[in-house]
Order: C-alpha cells, then sequence, then structure tokens
C-alpha cells in the first residue's frame, strides 16, 4: 500500500514541478510586467526609444537564461538591437550569450533599443527568456513601438503646445488640463506609467475647455501624460502623484 501511495504521489508531484516557472519579468519600477506587453512611444524627431526589462529568478538555485525573439510585426529601414550579456542586432533571433542569475535575485541587464530612422509605424518584437536551453521553462514579454509624425494634419504646432498645460503638478488627487484648439478634430489625453503602459484615456470634444482628472487610484510615483488631436501625440510631459 505504501508503494502505491508513493508511486501515486510522485505522479502528481513531477507534472507540477516539471511545469513550475523559474522566471518572472518587471518593469524598471520592479512591478510585473501585466498583459506580457510593453508600449513605447515616440516621434520621427526621437533618435532612440530604449526599453528595460529586469528578470527575477524565483528558483532556490541559480539558472544561466538565454533570450530568443519573434518579430511579430516590422517597420522596414527602422533598426533595432537587444543586449543581455552581449548586443545583438534582430537578424540574430537567439542570443549566443547567457546571464547566469543567482537565486531569488533579479538581473537588470536586459535592454532593447529602437532608432526610428525618420520612419513612422508600429514594430512589435516579442522577447522570451528562458532558462538552460529549456524553452518550457520561460517568460516572455511583447514590446511593442508606435512611431508617429507629430506635425501630420496638424498646423501651428507650436502655438497649440503652449495652449496646452497640466496642473498642478506634483498632484494628490486630481490634475486639471487647459487646452485651447482651432479644429474639431477628436482629442485624447492619456497617462502611462513609466514603462509606456496606459493608465487613463480620456476622450475630449471642444475646442478649448479645462478638463479635471481624478489620479487618486494612481500609486505615488512619476507618469507620463500625452495630449493627442487626431490621434497624433501633439505634447506629452511628466506628472508626479504625491
Amino acid at each position: 500500500m505504501n508503494k502505491i501511495l508513493l508511486i501515486l504521489l510522485t505522479a502528481f508531484l513531477l507534472p507540477n514541478l516539471a511545469n513550475s516557472q523559474s522566471l518572472k519579468l518587471l518593469k524598471e519600477d520592479k512591478t510585473p510586467i501585466e498583459n506580457d506587453t510593453l508600449n513605447a512611444f515616440g516621434t520621427l524627431s526621437d533618435e532612440e526609444l530604449k526599453v528595460h526589462v529586469y528578470v527575477e529568478n524565483l528558483a532556490s538555485v541559480d539558472k544561466d537564461v538565454w533570450v530568443k525573439l519573434y518579430v511579430k510585426q516590422l517597420v522596414d529601414g527602422a533598426v533595432m538591437q537587444y543586449c543581455w550579456n552581449s548586443c545583438f542586432d534582430i537578424a540574430t533571433n537567439q542570443s549566443t550569450a547567457f546571464l547566469t542569475i543567482p537565486a531569488n535575485e533579479i538581473k537588470k541587464d536586459f535592454y532593447c533599443s529602437y532608432i526610428p530612422k525618420n520612419l513612422s509605424g508600429i514594430t512589435e518584437i516579442m522577447y522570451t527568456f528562458f532558462v538552460n536551453k529549456d524553452e518550457t521553462d520561460s517568460a516572455s514579454v511583447t514590446i511593442k513601438y508606435e512611431v508617429v509624425d507629430g506635425t501630420t494634419g496638424i498646423e501651428n504646432l507650436n502655438d497649440l503646445k503652449k495652449n496646452i498645460k497640466c496642473y498642478p503638478n506634483p498632484a494628490t488627487s486630481k490634475v486639471y488640463f487647459d487646452f485651447e484648439t482651432e479644429n474639431s478634430y477628436p482629442k485624447t489625453i492619456k497617462i502611462f506609467d513609466i514603462v509606456g503602459n496606459k493608465i487613463k484615456q480620456i476622450e475630449l470634444n471642444d475646442l478649448s475647455s479645462t478638463k479635471e482628472v481624478d489620479i487618486q487610484d494612481l500609486k505615488s510615483g512619476m507618469y507620463l501624460w500625452t495630449f493627442e488631436i487626431n490621434g497624433v501625440p501633439i505634447k506629452s510631459n511628466r506628472l508626479i502623484k504625491k
């Protein structure tokens, strides 16, 4: 009877041990990456967009970790690379070097950079980190780069920027956005966390107004707000939540 129980227990435990994951991916503020996606936004004037991902070893032993990529969508002509011990362009779809992550520690070495080369569009790359070349023990994140022409269909850009204001900053519970435009294009206020995850989106219809935005639900820290007209980012700045 004891032998049968031991066999049954082993049969139950082994699949669960095999399916346990050693790795966890984090943002720069060390919060978990949600929905396996990070967003990076830019305009044609940006020389480089860089995204960092932290990798945590959840196991009680050291782990050798590689990274590979899968191109979901790519703007032809843009330049990309990723760094993990060494740096590689995206033609190298799997790192030829690994990093050892000590037990229960976090490595902050990974980053990927995107150079728009004055080209607008959306690029999506999925990066998968895996242990000891065993891809069943892995964690993945998709980096979505969105680059737009900051002047398309918008006149008097400098005047528009001057008329868009956000206050108070820092703020505790509410912020106010002043804006004044001369066109009837749809307008949107977006608030992102420090790695580009969209937290709030507010649609606007008036040509000019003051819009109150409740931020009581946000954690203390730094955020980025962007004011868009007809889908084009016109002005962005930091917002500090106390």
